[in-house]
C-alpha cells in the first residue's frame, strides 16, 4: 500500500512538472528583437567638470518582464558592453510574442572572464579618471511593449547618463543609476 502511494505520488509529480505553458520557454519561431541603447550627447549632459564619455556595463542578464505573471522571464547572458555616445547595439534575441511591462538589466561584476567591475564610467574632462564599482544592480526601463514580429527596441539612456554625470564618488554609482532607471524609456 505504501509503495503504491509512493509510486502514484512520484508519477503525479512528474506529470505536474511537465505541464505548463506550451512553448513559453522555447525560442524557435519567436520574433527577433534587436535591443539597442540610444545615442547620447556626452558634451551637453553636464555643465560641470565631469562629463560621461562612455559607460561600460557588466551585464549578467537581460530580462523582459511579461505583463502576464505566469510566463517566465527571458534571461540572457550578455557580458561586458561599453555604451558609446553614438549608441550601442546590445543584443538580438528571440522573444515570445506577448505584452511586456518593462525591460531590465542585471549588472554584476565578473560577467565575462572574471575581474570586471559591474560599472565603469569614463569621462573626458579630468584626465579620463574613471569611476567604477563592483556593486550588483538592476537597471529598469519601464513601459509597455508588445512583441508580435521582428523589431528594434531602442532604450533611451538620457536619464542614466544625466545621473552618471552627477556622480562625484564611486560609492554613488549604484544608487544614482538604479534611481534614474525608473524613468528609462523605449
Amino acid at each position: 500500500m505504501k509503495l503504491t502511494l509512493l509510486i502514484t505520488t512520484i508519477a503525479l509529480l512528474i506529470v505536474i512538472s511537465g505541464c505548463g505553458k506550451k512553448g513559453s520557454n522555447t525560442s524557435t519561431g519567436n520574433p527577433l528583437v534587436s535591443v539597442e541603447m540610444a545615442s547620447f550627447s556626452a558634451s551637453s549632459t553636464k555643465l560641470g567638470a565631469f562629463s560621461v564619455s562612455s559607460l561600460t556595463l557588466c551585464f549578467k542578464r537581460l530580462r523582459f518582464k511579461p505583463v502576464d505573471e505566469i510566463a517566465s522571464d527571458i534571461d540572457l547572458t550578455l557580458g561586458q558592453i561599453t555604451l558609446a555616445p553614438s549608441g550601442t547595439q546590445i543584443a538580438t534575441v528571440q522573444v515570445p510574442p506577448g505584452e511586456y511591462e518593462r525591460v531590465e538589466f542585471d549588472l554584476e561584476k565578473d560577467c565575462l572572464n572574471g575581474g570586471e567591475p559591474s560599472v565603469v564610467i569614463d569621462n573626458d574632462n579630468d584626465g579620463g579618471t574613471p569611476f567604477q564599482t563592483d556593486d550588483r544592480m538592476t537597471i529598469k526601463f519601464e513601459g509597455a511593449v508588445t512583441i508580435t514580429s521582428d523589431q528594434t527596441l531602442t532604450l533611451f539612456v538620457d536619464n542614466l547618463i544625466t545621473a552618471a554625470d552627477g556622480i562625484t564618488d564611486a560609492n554613488e554609482i549604484k544608487s544614482a543609476l538604479e534611481d534614474s532607471a525608473a524613468t528609462g524609456s523605449y
